[in-house]
């Protein structure tokens, strides 16, 4: 744990007494409406901030108190987690998003006005434009976001017991105040993340790392869904071994969360919440380490194929297809940046803007398109032909095809492709023997490949010894082939794997 900071209202006094003082000599004193306005308002930032710093300080005593009554109980020094219920971290996050959003354009909206209206010089001051750009997509996560949190309400998760265990069990119910009519796929996953912050003001970062996670399915009709509510039975194994939750360590903490999230029509229905898991001494039989379910409500892994449909995954008896109808926010994100900055060009063309800002917006443009066409556009398919498979890529901009030898197949890896919030989404890729050619290209070979043979010709010419680069291509497989695009979580996108690899082997089929 970290080590606290005990606040004090000594320093809180000082800052109530600057602001007041400030605001008042303003709002009295001031010349003109604007000089009173901010006055007013530091008025009423001191009154404000002296009733949190209060409120700090009151639960700071309090927690205090539990710290010490409940040496051995981490779990219960938290106010979130001494309630029976946890609530879900859904409205927090959307009141962020809408404050980072509000100050990001009202810093850069006006400062793109004010370039807009005047000549400049400094071509560079054009860059500004980017900023609104940003903006717009922040706008429009916000809303998406406010939609998903006003038509499902407060969730809250309702635990059997405090906390989940490790090398035990975290079990319970999520009640969701509003009826979710789920379409083809429903997750309820639970994650150790590590978050860790580095750096310092501008170069400030957050990098999150998955430390253990688990997914499960649940059919729409095992939704237990009465009128105007509807519980989402949730238990989960946890690992011996694994990190109990630290949320108070500063730049290097560990967070256990909850989520369930379904395809609904309209705007798809999301949930996430901060649990504590510790480890008490209580261990169990492992029921969960064989890789099926722990509630008899759960589809074994085996048998999503329902839910592979709402996924974009179409399955047959000689192939596959792959699609992106499960991206919609991405999608609709990735659109409107594009269309804002196809939109600027004709405010570029009215204003006379330099040529540097044509380029890089230009540049940010076709980037910002080639991924909305993507999301939009970006299907894969698989099918055997013979004794080749072949991978095919339909695009508006044309169609790519890689065709394979079955035989040389000898692994289907998954591989992360992006995160969207919680939610990492992974690609699957065909991976052939190792020998790579050392005079022909191959279908579907890597650039290590490619760039190990022109490092092989050269050595050759020059009379070198080429026998470690012989080596290495020997190494290196005979194709790399990317079969599917975004498959949603870590146990689908291997479901689907080893089912791809059972086809192309002609093996029995688990699913």
């Amino acid at each position: 744990m970290a080590r606290r900071v005990k606040p004090s209202l000594g320093c809180g006094y000082v800052v109530v007494a600057v602001l007041m003082l400030a605001g008042l000599g303003l709002a009295g004193w001031g010349q003109g409406a604007v000089a009173r306005s901010i006055g007013a308002a530091l008025v009423v930032a001191a009154v404000v901030y002296q009733g949190v710093a209060r409120r700090i300080v009151r639960e700071f005593a309090i927690e205090e108190q539990w710290r010490a009554g409940n040496a051995d109980k981490p779990w219960l020094w938290q106010k979130a987690w001494r309630e029976p219920a946890i609530f879900a971290e859904d409205g927090k996050g959307v009141k962020m998003i809408w404050l980072f959003t509000g100050v990001w354009n009202a810093v850069s909206l006006p400062g793109a006005y004010g370039v807009l209206t005047q000549q400049h010089h400094d071509k560079a001051a054009y860059f500004v434009f980017l900023f609104p750009l940003v903006g717009l997509g922040l706008l429009t996560v916000a809303t998406y976001k406010t939609l998903q949190w006003r038509k499902y309400g407060r969730t809250r998760f309702m635990p059997t017991s405090l906390p989940g265990v490790i090398g035990s069990y975290l079990g319970g119910v999520i009640e969701v105040p509003a009826r979710v009519v789920v379409e083809k796929e429903a997750r309820v996953a639970l994650r150790c993340v590590r978050r860790v912050e580095t750096g310092s003001g501008k170069n400030r970062r957050t990098v999150e790392t998955i430390l253990w996670e688990r997914e499960e399915r649940i059919p729409p009709e095992k939704w237990l869904s009465g009128a105007g509510r509807t519980d989402i039975p949730v238990l989960f194994h946890i690992p011996a071994g694994s990190v109990a939750s630290d949320p108070e360590s500063g730049d290097n903490e560990v967070l256990w969360r909850l989520s369930a999230e379904a395809a609904t029509p309209g705007v798809d229905f999301k949930t996430v919440f901060v649990v504590p898991v510790f480890a008490t001494g209580e261990v169990v039989s492992a029921a969960a380490e064989d890789g099926r379910p722990t509630l008899d409500v759960y589809e074994p892994e085996s048998e999503f194929t329902p839910d592979w449909v709402g996924a974009g995954i179409e399955r047959g008896l000689d192939g596959y297809r792959f699609g992106t109808r499960h991206l919609r926010m991405a999608r609709w994100i990735f659109t409107a940046i594009s269309a804002g900055l196809l939109g600027l060009f004709g405010v570029f063309w009215s204003h006379h803007v330099p040529w540097v800002a044509w380029v890089v917006v230009g540049i940010f443009a076709a980037i910002m398109l080639f991924a909305a066409l993507d999301l939009w556009c970006g299907r894969f398919e698989l099918r055997l032909v013979g004794d080749e498979v072949l991978v095919r890529k339909p695009r508006p901009w044309g169609t790519r095809e890689w065709r394979v030898p079955a035989g040389e197949v000898v692994e289907v890896r998954t591989e992360p492709s992006v995160s969207i919030g919680t939610q990492a989404y992974f690609r699957i890729v065909l991976v052939g023997k190792p020998g790579a050619d050392e005079k022909t290209a191959a279908s579907g070979e890597t650039f290590r490949a490619r760039k190990l043979r022109y490092q092989l010709g050269k050595t050759r010419e020059a009379g070198g010894d080429a026998q470690a680069l012989i080596a290495a291509l020997k190494a290196v497989p005979r194709f790399e082939v990317t079969c599917a695009g975004h498959v949603p979580g870590p146990a689908m996108a291997k479901a689907v794997a080893a089912d791809i690899l059972a086809c192309i082997k002609k093996e029995p089929r688990k699913i």
